[in-house]
């Protein structure tokens, strides 16, 4: 297709859809846009490609605070359309080509799932059509009120209770087990089917909203609109407050979301490890209904982790690898290839005392980088220089920042992989601990900087209303870095820092690690 049909092509779905957002799209408009995808195969193309780029920023941005007088967030959403929309940002008596952030918000699960309907309406992608036939689903169609309902193949309805839930929104490097449904993008899938893989990653949305990344070898049986069972494998899960009560059944636990980001992985012998990078979930026994429910369900909030074993007790996770819980993300095959630099992390206390745990980065220190597992606080350069050079990319560990009450108590072993120069951050604001001089490290002269956000150190009443973004912004408060070399696989131990005597907020230490050869 020559460029100037593509860009009117891509202005019809774009003004479309824009429309539907705002509630402005009569029956008629409906009728006529389901008419050209009949009859257009590649504005089909355009409006499939539209509706996947919505999806994939729906994960990046769902559930964040947004500021749209944030001129970096305002760069970003273009960019993303930049190459759908390479003409001038607004044509004469037309809508913006690029899609404004309050439209993106309010482009919900259901909005998605009622276009890929119409597309499947038309006819669609005839191989996809067969595999999703084959796979006995039924194909999703928009009516001419725009509201989604299912038929069979034959036209039929579907009867009740058994209308797809979910749609599969991307897959990469998949192979699926000989005996499982082998869905194609943009399929749509209902309670009772199962995906078996055997390797690679699919990405699912519910109806609800519920982002759902399936990785490696992983069985995961869907059951209803909002719950699903796994037999083993990996999950990652975004949950937004609309959906709150998802549940995860693996053979020794039951995972109830609260409404939060949380990874769960399962052995072969049904363990069950619970992972919550934001928000609040309940994880309970299995068979918990004849059972006092204090004795049998764990409430986990963001930076706690347990694992419920095969005989039904429940474990501390000490340290989670970035890559153990999948996500949403267009480096999967990199992050399977990450050599790790420290294989785990331990530290003195009790399981009693704490479900906090230690997430270990893989190559992942950059600017606005996470900091700690149980705060949303991020690392940034102190200036516009940004991070220091030597830090860009490198391994890093999240700790919990309420590991620094233990003070002189904690000890923090590390357990390094192989040779690295480590780093840790201590804040200027405290006395610089014994166990540091002690263990090597020297002073770089650099310094990385931790901006707090909001907080009642940093409170909402100062005009700051999230984290920013970029280099050197809203630094609260300055780490100086030191480091040492590890020349060999060996377990190194950190202690605890000191309150400060003049201040009532302080921060644990940073650590990082780049390899020395």
């Amino acid at each position: 297709m020559n460029r100037n049909r593509y860009e009117v092509s891509y202005c019809r779905v774009h003004d479309y859809v824009t429309s539907e957002l705002e509630g402005a799209a009569t029956a008629s408009q409906r009728r006529e846009f389901a008419a050209l995808l009949a009859s257009d195969e590649s504005v089909r193309q355009i409006y499939v490609a539209y509706m996947q780029e919505q999806t994939s920023l729906r994960w990046s941005y769902a559930n964040q605070p947004l500021d749209l007088l944030d001129e970096a967030m305002n760069e970003a959403m273009h960019g993303a359309f930049a190459s759908r929309a390479a003409t001038a940002e607004r044509r004469p008596g037309g809508r913006d080509r690029v899609l404004p952030w309050a439209a993106l918000l309010g482009f919900s699960a259901a909005a998605i799932i009622a276009g890929v309907g119409v597309w499947f309406a038309t006819g669609g992608d005839r191989p996809h059509a067969d595999r999703l036939a084959a796979a006995g689903d039924a194909a999703p169609v928009a009516t001419a009120a725009g509201v989604v309902r299912q038929v069979n193949q034959d036209g039929g309805p579907v009867q009740p209770g058994i209308a797809a839930v979910a749609t599969v929104t991307r897959m990469i490097d998949v192979r699926w087990a000989a005996d499982s449904i082998s869905p194609a993008e943009l399929s749509r899938l209902r309670p009772g089917q199962t995906l078996d893989l055997m390797a690679g990653q699919v990405e699912l949305l519910f109806d609800t909203g519920v982002e759902v990344v399936l990785e490696g070898q992983t069985h995961f049986k869907i059951l209803t609109a909002g719950s699903a069972y796994s037999q083993h494998g990996s999950i990652g899960a975004r949950v937004g407050e609309e959906a709150r009560g998802f549940t995860i059944e693996t053979p020794s636990a039951r995972v109830i979301d609260l409404g939060t980001e949380f990874g769960v992985t399962i052995s072969e012998l049904g363990e069950t490890e619970v992972a919550v990078f934001r928000g609040i979930v309940d994880l309970t026994l299995d068979g918990s209904e004849s059972r006092a429910v204090s004795s049998i369900t764990k409430r986990l909030n963001q930076g706690e982790a347990l694992r419920v074993g095969s005989n039904g007790e429940f474990h501390r996770v000490f340290a989670v690898p970035s890559d153990r819980f999948p996500t949403s993300s267009p480096d999967h095959r990199l992050r399977s290839t990450v050599s790790p630099l420290i294989s785990d992390v331990r530290d003195n206390i009790r399981d009693s005392d704490s479900k906090k745990f230690y997430k270990i980065v893989r190559g992942g220190l950059h600017e606005d980088a996470p900091a700690f597992v149980d705060r949303n606080h991020q690392w940034n350069g102190v200036d516009d220089r940004g991070i220091p050079r030597q830090l860009r990319g490198a391994e890093y560990i999240m700790p919990f920042n309420d590991d620094k009450q233990l003070r002189n108590r904690l000890e923090v072993t590390l357990y390094v992989a192989k040779p690295i120069t480590l780093f840790v951050f201590l804040s200027d604001a405290v006395t610089i601990p014994q166990w540091l001089h002690e263990g090597g490290f020297v002073d770089t002269g650099d310094d990385i900087g931790l901006d707090e956000g909001p907080s009642r150190w940093h409170p909402t009443s100062t005009g700051r209303r999230h984290l920013a973004t970029g280099e050197g912004k809203s630094v609260d408060t300055v780490f100086s870095i030191w480091k040492r070399e590890v020349k060999v696989p060996s377990e190194v131990v950190l202690g605890g820092v000191e309150r400060p005597t003049d201040i009532d907020g302080f921060n644990m230490y940073g650590i990082a690690a780049t390899p020395l050869y």
